[in-house]
């Protein structure tokens, strides 16, 4: 009988073993809900995550800033994981029913543009909305997208077109060349 329970409880311990080690894998190589590459080395994208989850985009992509976009939640956690990383980390939240100022615009695409903030990190809550907009800006100026390439990338990644006019009025009108030229002023 009792090797009978010893042959059991073995059993149980491999498969317990077995079991874990997924959620192990998963757990160290997870990354936030619509995580990608726009630029590899220069920029990612995705939305909130939980707190390992960005550590391991921070491991994984040497990520030296994160702009995060979205409103206060879990603000603190984030920024004491960065400043434990050595993350330079910025807080810009975002309304997407308000038109963003340029002065953003530009600020972000700067970041972009120097070694000493890439690879950035940039997020909102899902990843959609506020992220689509600043990576369709990046794809328009600095890859020279049309606008309509643009949205469509913003399209993939779950942006409403409908609802978030405001967001797309503004991408509409703004004159990526212009916005070329003024940043070449401020390198």
């Amino acid at each position: 009988m009792k090797s009978n329970n010893k042959r059991i409880l073995t059993l149980v311990a491999i498969l317990a073993i077995i079991a874990l080690v997924p959620a192990a894998l998963w757990f160290h190589f997870s990354l936030p809900r619509n995580f990608s590459v726009v630029e590899q080395g220069i920029l990612y994208r995705c939305g909130e995550g939980r707190t390992f989850q960005i550590e391991n985009t921070m491991r994984k992509h040497h990520i030296k800033t994160i702009l995060c976009l979205r409103k206060v939640r879990n603000l603190e956690s984030e920024k004491q994981l960065a400043g434990r990383q050595d993350v330079n980390f910025i807080y810009q939240p975002i309304d997407t029913g308000k038109p963003i100022p340029e002065k953003y615009y530009l600020d972000f695409l700067k970041m972009t543009q120097d070694p000493n903030q890439t690879p950035l990190l940039v997020h909102c809550a899902m990843g959609r909305h506020r992220t689509g907009f600043f990576c369709a800006l990046y794809r328009m100026v600095i890859d020279n997208w049309p606008l309509d390439k643009a949205l469509k990338e913003m399209e993939s990644f779950g942006f409403d077109l409908n609802s978030h006019t405001v967001l797309v009025t503004t991408l509409k009108k703004i004159n990526p060349e212009d916005l070329r030229k003024k940043l070449r002023k401020t390198l």
